[in-house]
């Protein structure tokens, strides 16, 4: 059985669009636009889905 210290060794890197994703917000968070606007289209799908299943559409 594998150590807990070992397991963490072995986690994958987070994905590179994770941490962009995650970057577009800090950036937001600071006021940049262009960041916001990124975000939007990169999660728009997502969020509609989203929208859609609590409205009931």
């Amino acid at each position: 059985m594998s150590r807990p210290d070992e397991l963490a060794s072995q986690r994958p890197a987070p994905l590179p669009e994770l941490s962009r994703s995650i970057e577009l917000v800090r950036q937001f968070q600071a006021g940049n636009r262009a960041a916001c606007n990124e975000l939007l289209e990169r999660y728009r799908p997502r969020l509609l889905r989203i929208v859609r299943v609590k409205l009931g559409a």
